[in-house]
C-alpha cells in the first residue's frame, strides 16, 4: 500500500490504483496529504 500512495499524490489519478484500494487509499491518502 506504501507504494501506492505516492504515486497517487504524484499522479492524483485513481487509474494508477486498482478499483478495490481506488475507494480507501483515494479518500485516505487525499485526507492526509492535503
Amino acid at each position: 500500500m506504501a507504494a501506492t500512495e505516492p504515486i497517487l499524490a504524484a499522479t492524483g489519478s485513481p487509474a494508477a490504483v486498482p478499483p478495490e484500494n481506488s475507494e480507501g487509499a483515494c479518500s485516505s491518502s487525499d485526507r492526509e496529504r492535503n
